[in-house]
């Protein structure tokens, strides 16, 4: 019997486990979708984000939740929703954590320091890369290794320690040409471009812009096509080469509308702005002013600012809660799987049971129809011996 319970009980899990791997699938085809849209700068990504965290969330499926957050984190960053984004991406976090998921961990930690990059705090922004680079090593993850030193470099710009920036660029460089990664040496080489226009060297910046634009055209990146478009304008701009930027600056624009993403939508407008006016043509200026305060007002105002600090404070005083909700929700998940187990394991004992005893009663049956059927053969055998001494 003990035999019969334990394959029961494996039959059970195995059966629980199939079900739970169907929603893992469909979760990750979501997840998919999402980040192809997000590709190509569409709208669509959000919906299939959506969807899959609300599916995380209904089988207590902590990796797909924590994937669906940092989806939409990412969603919300290239939307210019830096404070939302920010709050998301500290839930992925969150859960990254709990369930120890390196990638999920470093993921979410590149977005939180890339938010408060752009929001100036880039003592914490270092923190996070750092750690995120000893991570890499542990794991011996050269993809991640190469970002991270990539973006290490922005930082060092940003504080004005150019030696740093460019040793830890060029390490990026060395990866990425031996993983053949174009995607990652076209970032790589817009940031040489913005770190020779920092020195004052336009051509060499102009050169390296070129060489990103290409790759990213090369490899379809839309939303990156258009900072190029947007870097390479401004070289011009202040090369004097106005008519150039002006036409550059337009189709940055028209990418950004074609394709919904806004996240250069902003510094489109305040370059041609600027091109306008170097010009003289003042009303087309003030024109492409106005649509650059209203766009930069709706990410980057004050009131973001504030809500960011919020954000963040929030989340340091609310962590032992979070850690205690997280706790909940885990036995509760524990406490579901287990008592779907046990109804399972039940129903299949329940089913044995009935076999068993359907089985027996058809035996008793049999037996009995055997008993019967020899005591007529033995009354038969008497008469025929009675039939055979009368004769």
């Amino acid at each position: 019997m003990k035999k019969i319970f334990n394959f029961l009980k494996s039959l059970a899990l195995f059966t629980f486990t199939i079900g739970l791997n169907a929603q893992e699938v469909k979760v990750n085809e979501l997840l998919n979708k999402a980040d192809i849209h997000f590709e190509n700068g569409n709208d669509s990504a959000i919906h299939y984000t959506s969807l899959a965290l609300e599916l995380s969330i209904k089988n207590s499926d902590r990796k797909g939740e924590m994937n669906s957050l940092f989806q939409a984190a990412k969603n919300e960053y290239d939307r210019g929703d830096l404070a939302k984004s920010l709050e998301t991406a500290y839930k992925s976090l969150n859960i990254a954590k709990e369930i120890n998921s390196y990638n999920g961990i470093t993921a979410a930690q590149n977005t939180i320091a890339k938010i408060q990059n752009r929001n100036g705090d880039f003592d914490n922004a270092k923190t996070l890369t750092q750690n995120n680079i000893k991570l890499a090593q542990q794991q011996n993850d050269s993809t991640s290794i190469a970002v991270f030193y990539e973006f290490y470099s922005s930082l060092y710009r940003s504080l004005g320690i150019i030696d740093s920036s460019l040793f830890y660029i060029n390490k990026a460089i060395q990866i990425n040409k031996t993983l053949k990664n174009d995607r990652s040496l076209g970032f790589i080489y817009n940031n040489l471009g913005i770190f020779h226009f920092t020195n004052g060297n336009n051509d060499s910046s102009l050169y390296y812009f070129h060489k990103s634009l290409a790759i990213r055209i090369l490899t379809k990146d839309i939303k990156n096509q258009i900072q190029s478009k947007n870097n390479i304008g401004y070289i011009n701009l202040k090369m004097g080469n106005n008519n150039i930027a002006i036409s550059l600056f337009k189709e940055a624009i028209d990418l950004c509308r074609k394709h919904n993403s806004i996240t250069y939508l902003d510094l489109s407008y305040t370059n041609l702005s600027e091109a306008y006016e170097q010009l003289g043509m003042h009303e087309k200026a003030l024109t492409s002013f106005k649509k650059y305060t209203n766009i930069k007002d709706s990410i980057n105002g004050e009131n973001v600012r504030k809500q960011i600090l919020k954000i963040e404070s929030e989340i340091k005083i609310a962590s032992e809660k979070e850690k205690s909700i997280i706790l909940n929700k885990k036995l509760q998940a524990e406490k579901s799987y287990k008592s779907k187990q046990n109804i399972l394991i039940i129903l299949l004992i329940a089913i044995l049971i009935g076999t068993i005893l359907l089985s027996r009663i058809s035996k008793k049956k049999t037996i009995k129809f055997i008993i019967e059927r020899q005591k007529t053969n033995a009354a038969k055998a008497i008469i025929d011996e009675y039939e055979k001494i009368d004769n």
